[in-house]
């Protein structure tokens, strides 16, 4: 009875995640959204993202780094509020993966508001704070084969990628900005970059705090990228991808195999059956 009650859920995780693949993780409210930071801050769709990011020259790399930042920020909606929590599967729908789903009611803190780790499921949902848009950006520079990594400020994140040997920039993908000077260099002249950011339009309230960022000498670099940025919530991640799809045949084969064997090991004592009757009608039939 358990392996037959084993049988069915895992029918039902297979059904689980055969919806996941015919429905996407991007609700098709968020360009509706107003509720956001920026104004007018989405305006790509994920295939208008790739098909612009296709078109771009990471061989200029200057370029490259230019366009890249600002394509994230009109592709990525800066938004993580509870009201919308389901409504923009910020707290990831059964269907995308019910174990990090389920993990959400476990612990809250890190799953029910789910930021992802790897670069391009958090580009399909398009939704995310900083830190996301860092993700996403860093991830992508590092599959081009370009060093990135990822900067915690006290109160934002950023990336920081290499434009020409040994020569690094800043990227602020939130806010579409690219700051051309390292970390060290930003942290020396915070007033500068904080001028940068007022010179793009943003608000003075904005510059301020900007300034406020930088000018704090102990941020945290992540050489790795999002490995190395939360390596735990990193690993469920990987793992859980995996899992929800070896899960399902786990639970399926082996009332399977056990009603397989069970039809074969009859058929062994029918066929036992049939010639042990064989041998007696045989015998009888030499004896007469």
């Amino acid at each position: 009875m358990l392996r037959f009650f084993a049988f069915v859920f895992g029918l039902l995780l297979s059904f689980i995640n055969v919806i996941g693949l015919t429905t996407g993780v991007r609700s098709s409210e968020l360009m509706n959204e107003t509720a956001t930071y920026f104004v007018d801050d989405l305006s790509l769709s994920e295939d208008e993202f790739y098909a612009q990011l296709a078109a771009l020259d990471a061989n200029d790399r200057s370029t490259y780094l230019v366009a890249l930042t600002k394509l994230i920020s009109q592709a990525v909606l800066h938004y993580w509020q509870p009201e919308g929590i389901d409504r923009y599967n910020i707290r990831l729908p059964w269907s995308e993966n019910y174990l990090l789903r389920a993990w959400s009611y476990l612990d809250p803190k890190f799953f029910a508001m789910y930021e992802f780790q790897d670069h391009r499921r958090a580009l399909a949902r398009g939704i995310g704070l900083c830190s996301q848009h860092a993700i996403i950006e860093t991830g992508i520079l590092q599959e081009k084969g370009i060093p990135a990594r990822l900067i915690e400020l006290h109160g934002h994140v950023v990336l920081t990628a290499e434009v020409e040997d040994g020569h690094w920039w800043i990227l602020d993908p939130d806010y579409g900005l690219v700051i051309p000077m390292s970390l060290d260099a930003a942290e020396e002249h915070a007033t500068e970059v904080a001028q940068l950011y007022g010179e793009a339009g943003f608000s003075d309230y904005d510059v301020d705090k900007v300034e406020e960022w930088f000018a704090t000498r102990d941020n945290i670099v992540y050489d790795g990228g999002a490995q190395t940025y939360m390596p735990a919530i990193w690993l469920a991640e990987q793992v859980s991808y995996v899992a929800k799809w070896m899960l399902p045949p786990l639970l399926i084969l082996p009332w399977l195999f056990v009603g397989s064997l069970s039809r074969f090991v009859w058929q062994l004592r029918r066929l036992r059956f049939v010639y042990r009757r064989s041998l007696r009608t045989f015998s009888s039939q030499r004896l007469t």
